[in-house]
């Protein structure tokens, strides 16, 4: 099974259907349809990680420049600025035309 890893921050926002989605800054070689399991844990330990069971809906080849509302509000953020914001944290050398892909995924039901 596929893993997509996340800090545990995310865990309620996913958890609560705030954040739908992942944006990163690598192909993580996923297709809609693809069956993963989300991990979360502290960036600075692995102990006590939780994990969740998701299918990929879609994946998205974007640039920085084309983010849209709909992109950031699936990730959580009240507006595009704030999500860019959130994702230079991650990846520091963003410029305005990297290329990033945005996974959409939903929870698989327990």
């Amino acid at each position: 099974m596929k893993i997509l890893k996340f800090n545990e921050k995310f865990y309620n926002p996913v958890i609560e259907g705030i954040k739908v989605a992942t944006t990163r800054n690598r192909h993580k070689d996923l297709s809609a349809g693809d069956n993963i399991k989300l991990i979360f844990t502290n960036i600075d330990s692995l102990d006590g990680k939780l994990s969740l069971f998701a299918i990929v809906e879609s994946v998205e080849k974007i640039n920085y420049c084309d983010i849209t509302s709909m992109h950031a509000e699936s990730e959580g953020h009240r507006d595009v600025d704030s999500f860019k914001n959130s994702l230079k944290e991650f990846y520091p050398s963003l410029r305005y035309d990297s290329e990033l892909y945005y996974i959409k995924f939903k929870l698989k039901e327990i």
